[in-house]
């Protein structure tokens, strides 16, 4: 029977504007209840989350980071060593979204090449206003050289220098079945490269993205555990990693408007298939 330091633990790190709802869904997933209070966030709060897979228990440590001008200083000494990320806006406040490049630029100074998920908040209110067509920016950062160097040399990059346009790397893997190729186009992630990246998709056979997006609803219980499910998929570098139900756990069923939901999934949907 494994025991309480077998379980494989990650350092997750979650950013965002104060008032995005980072506490209370940290809150929502320990204890099934619904925080209608807000209280800030003083400094960081470290909440251990653990998740019962198909592969055994996981535990994500999250740093519950202040969303506060005034904690700025402070917050890149709690993002050493960040295993995986979450960045949280509110779909109520388009400057909250505004400032997720912010967010993303503090965060991979730190901590590159990490998994990140972008997490919409607070969608079961009806008053959003940031569409999911405008919600692009995970989109634009899918992929970093040093993830790819990685795999080229077995040295990890620790300096962040931006990728010019696009590089070319071919990488060869040797399986049970013969040698194989991917010949990897590294692209830019920097906005001033965005009206070339098109050219460099043509004839794409396949991608890898390290940076995805939800909406979610921690009010709701709304995709409520995707963010973790995706993060624990990246880490463990298993694609069919699920979590298994603990009736004794779940929080409270609160019914979103059926209509509402589906349509916001239509829009979310019909927006990812928009060509940026």
């Amino acid at each position: 029977m494994s025991t309480d330091a077998d379980i494989p633990t990650f350092k997750c790190v979650l950013v965002g504007d104060g008032g995005t709802g980072k506490t209370t869904f940290v809150k929502r997933h320990m204890t099934g209840e619904f925080e209608k209070r807000y209280v800030a966030t003083l400094g960081v709060e470290v909440h251990p989350l653990v998740f019962h897979t198909n592969r055994g228990a996981i535990r994500f440590n999250v740093w519950d980071t202040a969303g506060q001008e005034k904690f700025g200083g402070l917050r890149d000494g709690y993002y050493i060593q960040g295993q995986c990320a979450i960045i949280m806006f509110d779909v109520t406040s388009r400057v909250t979204y505004k400032n997720v490049p912010n967010w993303h630029r503090d965060l991979v100074r730190v901590c590159e090449n990490i998994p990140i998920v972008l997490c919409g908040n607070k969608v079961d209110i009806k008053d959003r206003k940031v569409k999911a067509k405008s919600i692009v920016f995970h989109r634009k950062k899918n992929l970093q050289t040093t993830f790819v160097k990685r795999h080229m040399t077995g040295e990890f990059e620790k300096r962040y220098v931006a990728t010019p346009g696009v590089e070319v790397h071919p990488l060869v893997f040797h399986t049970n079945r013969g040698a194989i190729r991917f010949n990897v186009w590294d692209t830019a992630g920097q906005e001033k490269f965005g009206g070339l990246r098109d050219g460099h998709y043509i004839q794409g056979q396949c991608a890898i993205i390290m940076f995805d997006y939800y909406d979610i609803s921690a009010k709701s219980n709304y995709n409520f555990e995707k963010p973790f499910l995706w993060l624990a998929r990246k880490l463990v570098g298993d694609p069919n990693l699920e979590f298994v139900a603990m009736p004794a756990l779940l929080p409270p069923e609160v019914k979103m408007d059926k209509a509402w939901q589906i349509q916001i999934e239509k829009d979310l949907q019909e927006a990812q298939a928009t060509a940026l």
